[in-house]
């Protein structure tokens, strides 16, 4: 009993010389502790994302004339708007970039109730944001035909043919944007519906119980 006290008091007398107390962790708290980070980070870039994203209309429609009804007036009128068409397509790259950290921490939540299901839909929202990310430079493709088309030796015929490259182009851009309004639907419908189970009574009932 006298080792017992001995021991005990040396231990409290390191205690109070010591600045700080270290705390360890208990098991399964460090990785609570980081999911919670996880969710957290990620609410925040949805919630970034939403709010850039609201800047990408304002610059693309108020800072960019409504489209010509001549096809080689999209051609004409790009060196006036370049710059409105890049800040907005920069600020589309960033919606993107702040999306796919919303679907990391999304995919985190949800991989509980349905792997697979999770899985699935956060590969086919990633996939549509990449074909977005395509979508966000279209100054690197329209930049070249412009050039050629305003340059001085350019004859009525070739700018007669650079006018219908541009709208092969742009048709190209909008089977992109269709594949990516699709791909991202089925993912947003599958985080939905596993988001729905979830919540069902008897997945409540187990959290409650837990």
């Amino acid at each position: 009993m006298q080792v017992f006290a001995v021991r005990v008091d040396d231990t409290l007398a390191l205690c109070l010389k010591s600045d700080s107390f270290v705390v360890m962790p208990t098991e399964g708290e460090e990785p609570m502790s980081e999911e919670k980070s996880l969710l957290r980070w990620g609410g925040l870039a949805g919630m970034l994302a939403g709010i850039v994203f609201i800047l990408v209309p304002v610059t693309l429609f108020g800072f960019v004339p409504p489209a010509p009804a001549d096809p080689a007036g999209f051609v004409m009128r790009f060196p006036d708007v370049r710059a409105a068409i890049a800040v907005g397509n920069g600020l589309d790259f960033l919606v993107n970039i702040l999306w796919v950290a919303l679907i990391l921490a999304l995919y985190r939540v949800l991989r509980g109730t349905s792997l697979a299901a999770a899985l699935f839909g956060s590969v086919l929202f990633v996939l549509g944001l990449g074909v977005l990310f395509v979508e966000s430079s279209t100054q690197v493709a329209f930049d070249p035909i412009s050039k050629l088309y305003h340059a001085p030796g350019a004859t009525p015929v070739e700018q007669a043919t650079l006018a219908l490259v541009w709208q092969a182009n742009q048709g190209m851009f909008n089977q992109f944007d269709t594949a990516a309004t699709l791909l991202l639907s089925a993912g947003i419908l599958l985080g939905w519906k596993v988001y729905s189970l979830s919540r069902s009574p008897r997945s409540l009932a187990a959290t409650h119980e837990n």
